[in-house]
């Protein structure tokens, strides 16, 4: 342990893509698409993170006259989008070869220059030498001769059969509401896959024979959000601190939770930002992963947060 090995090698069909591992955990990233983080897992195990090797989840472009591709795909894995959603700036194809630099203890994983869009995606991505702790840099740089008012939004897409669990907002108020939630046009408020636990936690399992889409967006004060998968413990942590609902898009959520029958995502996004040519907005994020036998999932994610610090 404590030797941090960044090698390329073939990865499904994925094609050349880079193997990160400090011998506990491994992360693979496609050189020839993305940017994207399409696996992470503990060495020689199963993968948190979905893999969409059958492009199974797609969008057509062939309507937009803004981009020379006109087919974007899902991929899988963990990809950085520019907030708010827009058709068809958010789904930029990223289907063509990137860059890469070699930092301590990591990558730096850099993306075509958007066309269009004129904005350029980067993640950092460190590795701590002895736990399973990724540390991942989120940024979005304009390009552009304009000023553009955008908010870094790091969606990570996990492998199905999971349930997550996310914190409730807790922060004290005496007059005044101190929990947002947003649902989108296909959120049926009645929706089986969601559940909340002790008025702490919103609980959202992922159902691969529910082919229905659901998305909720909550203030998530807490700054944490986990997928838990048998003994398998995913924790995501997140360095934006909650401020007013006017700083965010989406209803002034800083946090989203989407499923359907593939897979379950965990997303964190940041504060809105103007930000002139050459500037960037950031969000970083820690990942961790743990093994736990216990059978109450409350009690095996918060296992895990006694042993990091948010």
């Amino acid at each position: 342990m404590g030797n941090i090995k960044v090698s390329q090698i073939s990865y499904q069909n994925f094609g050349k893509c880079l193997h990160i591992s400090n011998e506990i955990i491994e992360l693979v990233v496609p050189l020839e698409l993305g940017p994207r983080i399409i696996r992470y897992s503990f060495v020689n195990e199963e993968n948190m993170l979905f893999e969409d090797v059958d492009r199974l989840v797609t969008e057509n472009l062939s309507n937009y006259s803004e981009y020379t591709d006109n087919k974007w795909y899902l991929y899988g894995g963990h990809r950085l989008w520019m907030s708010p959603e827009y058709m068809p700036s958010s789904y930029y194809p990223e289907n063509s070869q990137i860059t890469y630099e070699e930092i301590e203890n990591g990558v730096k994983i850099i993306g075509n220059i958007e066309e269009h869009n004129n904005i350029q995606k980067i993640l950092n991505i460190v590795l701590d030498k002895n736990s399973s702790k990724v540390s991942i840099g989120n940024e979005i740089i304009n390009l552009d001769e304009k000023e553009k008012t955008i908010a870094p939004w790091a969606i990570t897409t996990l492998c199905k059969n999971g349930v997550s669990i996310t914190p409730i907002s807790d922060k004290k108020t005496t007059f005044t509401p101190n929990k947002v939630f947003a649902y989108w046009p296909y959120t049926k408020f009645n929706d089986e896959r969601m559940s909340f636990i002790d008025n702490r936690y919103l609980k959202i399992t992922q159902d691969t024979n529910n082919f229905d889409a659901f998305k909720i967006g909550i203030n998530n004060t807490n700054r944490w959000s986990a997928h838990v998968v048998g003994e398998n413990v995913f924790l995501k942590t997140f360095d934006d601190v909650y401020t007013e609902v006017s700083d965010y898009s989406d209803y002034g959520v800083n946090f989203e939770i989407y499923t359907k029958e593939l897979f379950l995502e965990l997303e964190s996004l940041g504060k809105l930002k103007t930000i002139s040519k050459g500037e960037k907005v950031a969000l970083n994020e820690n990942w961790y992963l743990t093994k736990s036998n216990n059978h109450n999932l409350v009690e095996k994610v918060e296992d895990v947060l006694k042993n990091i610090e948010i």
